[in-house]
């Protein structure tokens, strides 16, 4: 009687070996996060905000949207082209169909702007395309008493 209890034992834990490799095998992307892919972050809200110091200081205050639970930040560049300053926020989400919570969350980015802006001249501030603020200048005289937003 004690050696059917204990090959039935050992035949139901081989059993639920088994089947547990298999569910792991057949489930992958509960083992490992799938690729993902850069896509342009949706833009809540941008505002310059500037210091009274020398040298001025501006920087962009961005709030940028994440479309669901998949997407993450995924930074932020800067460019200058001409009297154009582009600034572009990235987001990652999953590449692929993957199922994903749909609750809408925001972060906050801080983006330094003072080396960009050049004494004297008047620039263009965009974010992913849209533009924040015209006019904008280090000499204290053109940037926006109230800080430039985007809607």
């Amino acid at each position: 009687m004690k050696r059917v209890r204990a090959r039935w034992v050992l035949g139901a834990v081989v059993a639920l070996a088994a089947v547990a490799a298999a569910a792991s095998l057949a489930l992958p992307s509960l083992r490992s996060e799938p690729s993902r892919q850069r896509v342009l972050a949706p833009i809540v809200r941008a505002e310059l905000v500037s210091r009274d110091s020398a040298p001025p200081q501006v920087t962009l205050k961005i709030q940028a949207g994440l479309s669901n639970g998949c997407a993450k930040p995924d930074g932020y560049s800067v460019a200058r082209s001409g009297h154009v300053i582009q600034v572009t926020v990235w987001n990652s989400v999953p590449a692929g169909d993957v199922a994903c919570t749909e609750v809408y969350g925001v972060y906050d980015l801080a983006v330094p702007l003072a080396g960009d802006l050049r004494p004297g001249a008047v620039d263009t501030v965009r974010v992913n395309g849209a533009d924040v603020a015209h006019d904008v200048s280090v000499d204290g005289a053109r940037l926006p008493s109230a800080p430039g937003t985007l809607s």
